[in-house]
């Protein structure tokens, strides 16, 4: 029974691990370089000051680029198993997701995971939290990520847990070209 626990406790650990990497990865992704993000303009035309002054010449500034509103929110879905056999990883699954966002200034709303998050941002932008609860099923996993991002309007959806869930998660994600499906643990 104890050996049970420790390989129990290894992957545990593991998928822990697995998901605060991949929202590491998306947290990067999101937060783009500045330098990068801005287009080279074409070389500015100069005018030569007149012969009787000697003020320098006058450049036109570069034009802005159009780049996301500042402020706007960020939403991240979270679906794992909160019924059925892989319920017992829920919490620990939300806060993989969740101990990624602390690193991006976020803090607990409570004393479990999935109490959520507040305070976490990238790039300027807040982020903002949505949980979503399977049983392991393929249908419940659909159902859920169809909520999460038709209803609630996630940008990224994390998950699910287990493998037949993934499956039927990335063919509703073919659907859905304009999300972000983060799935490392399935």
């Amino acid at each position: 029974m104890e050996r049970r626990q420790l390989r129990h406790r290894g992957r545990l650990w593991l998928l822990v691990a697995a998901l605060a990497l991949a929202l590491a990865a998306v947290a990067a992704g999101c937060g783009g370089d500045e330098e990068a993000a801005t287009t080279e303009a074409p070389p500015a035309e100069t005018e030569a000051p007149p012969a009787e002054t000697e003020a320098p010449a006058e450049t036109e500034a570069p034009p802005e680029t159009e780049a996301p509103a500042e402020g706007e929110p960020i939403k991240f879905g979270v679906l794992s198993t909160c019924e059925g056999p892989f319920a017992v990883f829920y919490e620990e699954s939300v806060g993989g997701v969740l101990y990624a966002l602390s690193k991006r200034g976020g803090t607990p709303s409570g004393g479990n995971p999935s109490d959520g998050m507040s305070g976490a941002s990238v790039a300027g932008h807040p982020i903002e939290v949505v949980l979503g609860c399977s049983d392991a099923t393929p249908e419940k996993a659909v159902e859920e990520a169809r909520r999460l991002v038709e209803a609630e309007g996630v940008d990224v959806l994390i998950g699910p847990l287990s493998g037949s869930e993934g499956i039927a998660i990335a063919n509703y994600a073919k659907e859905q070209p304009g999300v972000t499906f983060l799935n490392g643990a399935s």
